[in-house]
């Protein structure tokens, strides 16, 4: 069996898939605001951002496995000067990947919360060794981006800023009006959304360039072959 994805039909799909979860939480959202204290329906935990492990957290840690493997692939089909930057990003992604799935950074929220209390903005310590790690990581993928076709590291860029947008400046917004142990503010729920659709959307679009990428060095399109 032989099937092809090709860039633009990905895109478009994946563009979808984010409209509705996007969508999905924000009737989850008003439903929680409207009918106030309570528990929780499961249509509120299967698809609003705030909760954990569930279709959209799904979603983005196959999304970002997808990622790796394409990153995978590419190091193994070029030239092998750039094998190990494509395999670096490739297990930079799955660490992404295991982070989401594990929802690794609860774990460190609650490491931070138990040495400097409950405050809000206790929420976004948790990126400060993330942050300081992409500071020599960015210096170090430099000349791998600029060896990269102009096209392929225009959209390698923009995805990585909108994805860090969400990741970095909505979460820290969001943890700035978190309620710990209370109802969450509009403003916090706006933020949070934001944070994830950000998030969804910049791993769309590093997908699709990659894919691209791969497609134009390889044919029209990723064909995978099954026997």
């Amino acid at each position: 069996m032989e099937i092809v994805i090709r860039p633009r039909q990905a895109g478009l799909g994946l563009a979808a898939v984010i409209a509705f979860l996007t969508a999905a939480h924000v009737l989850c959202g008003l439903h929680l605001h409207l009918a106030g204290a309570g528990e929780t329906p499961l249509l509120v935990r299967l698809f609003h951002f705030g909760q954990e492990q569930n279709i959209p957290a799904f979603f983005q840690s196959v999304l970002l496995l997808f990622c790796g493997g394409l990153l995978f692939a590419a190091g193994f089909l070029r030239r092998p000067d750039l094998f190990y930057p494509w395999l670096g990003l490739g297990a930079i992604f799955l660490f992404l990947a295991l982070h989401e799935a594990t929802i690794l950074d609860e774990h460190l929220i609650a490491v931070f919360r138990d040495a400097f209390g409950r405050d809000g903005r206790v929420r976004s310590a948790w990126l400060i060794p993330y942050v300081v790690a992409l500071v020599p990581l960015g210096l170090l993928y430099l000349r791998f981006l600029s060896r990269l076709p102009a096209a392929t590291r225009t959209l390698f860029v923009v995805a990585a800023g909108i994805y860090l947008a969400g990741v970095v400046a909505m979460e820290l917004v969001g943890a700035y009006h978190y309620r710990p142990g209370g109802p969450q503010t509009v403003l916090y729920e706006i933020a949070k959304t934001f944070e994830e659709l950000l998030e969804m959307t910049g791993i769309g679009v590093f997908a699709v360039a990659l894919l691209r990428y791969l497609a134009e060095e390889y044919g029209g399109g990723i064909r995978f072959l099954a026997r």
